[in-house]
């Protein structure tokens, strides 16, 4: 099979999403089909390679801008249109099917396009529901984005969610039906260390420094707890427009550590088995199954989560982590999980077992079973 996967950032762009389209192209290759990739050149760290080849994928990537990203915090790359046309008319007329991660990036909609010109099947993943902003502008940018989605949903041969509240929204905002494949972990690779011994209490943010990822919120709880108890420790993995601001106000608060992107899969994981718990502080528009919590839980580290959405219902709270309404709850349950110490491991223990029902194995061949499907329904 012949799949052209379009993406608006890929690997080794660092996120969620891209990480998602990244393991399931990689399986793909493994399992002997031709996997194609139409993205962005846009890095977490400057402009990317035109074109490579990684792990059997062949990347080729349209010049992109990410004026909109670095300047209001809105994740849209604005490619070189004459040049996306081309490649994607290129790649498309030679492949079996397109698979389009998310509905309301300009690569999705040109895809979409060129896509029922060729008559190819277009599957088309969802990875968040509603996003919520409070800015008058950034709601605008939104509703427009989602008006623009319509054509690219109502396009698609068939429609996949990565969790039920997305399938949902997909639903009544489009009414359209969904089939749910949740994300995935690789628990061989994301370990516990339940041997750990360190008398800090080590805090952990993975995100990006964004309005909608909450890391502001996380400086707030950091400033409180310093003054509390030194012993808890913050680190925060990622960058992004806030970065300068959160710099600028964390740069007084003790134990509080930016570590800025970590591309290395091996670092990673050091932090995860360096941790006790994950603090995931998003104010909504999530996956339902984000990647870093699977991975957390998969680490043994119970996750705390604000409950602004289905990302939440991941997390069995008093067993895997703690669901919390406001940032004062969240300073609550970080003290006692860090006074609690049998608790914390019962819930590291839970934490672990609970990440082994989220199989990469399970998710592609899913995936390959609605591919050939729709292929079949031609």
């Amino acid at each position: 099979m012949k799949v052209l996967i379009v993406s608006h950032c890929f690997h080794p762009f660092v996120g969620g999403l891209e990480e998602v389209a990244f393991q399931q192209a990689k399986m793909l290759v493994e399992r002997e089909h031709e996997v194609q990739v139409v993205t962005s050149n846009i890095g977490n760290n400057g402009k990317l390679k035109k074109s490579e080849e990684i792990d059997g994928i062949k990347v080729y990537r349209v010049s992109a801008s990410d004026f909109l990203y670095k300047n209001f915090d809105i994740p849209q790359p604005i490619f070189n249109a004459l040049e996306l046309n081309s490649v994607l008319k290129k790649f498309v007329k030679r492949a079996d099917l397109v698979h389009i991660h998310d509905r309301f990036y300009m690569s999705s909609i040109f895809a979409t396009k060129i896509a029922r010109k060729f008559n190819k099947p277009i599957i088309l993943t969802i990875h968040v529901g509603e996003v919520v902003y409070n800015k008058l502008l950034y709601k605008l940018f939104y509703g427009i984005n989602e008006r623009l989605a319509y054509y690219v949903v109502n396009n698609a041969s068939k429609i996949l969610s990565v969790g039920e509240e997305i399938s949902e929204y997909v639903y009544n905002k489009f009414k359209r039906k969904s089939e749910v494949i949740s994300n995935a972990v690789d628990t061989t690779f994301f370990q516990p260390d339940f041997e750990r011994h360190d008398n800090n209490f080590i805090v952990l943010f993975v995100g990006r420094f964004t309005y909608k990822k909450g890391v502001d919120i996380i400086v707030d709880i950091a400033r409180r707890l310093n003054k509390i108890d030194k012993s808890i420790r913050f680190i925060c993995i990622g960058n992004g427009p806030k970065m300068p601001e959160i710099k600028e106000s964390s740069k007084h608060i003790e134990n509080f550590i930016l570590k800025g992107i970590v591309t290395n899969k091996d670092d990673l994981k050091r932090y995860y088995k360096a941790s006790d718990i994950l603090i995931f502080p998003s104010r909504g528009g999530e996956a339902s199954s984000p990647l870093v919590i699977l991975e957390a839980l998969a680490s043994g580290l119970p996750v705390i989560v604000k409950n602004t959405g289905g990302h939440a219902k991941i997390i069995n709270d008093g067993e895997t982590g703690f669901v919390v309404d406001n940032t004062d709850e969240m300073i609550e349950k970080i003290i006692f999980l860090k006074e609690n110490k049998d608790m914390l491991k019962r819930m590291s223990s839970s934490a672990r077992k609970y990440s082994e029902r989220f199989s990469w194995s399970k998710n592609i061949e899913k995936l390959i079973s609605i591919y050939n499907s729709t292929l079949d329904h031609l």
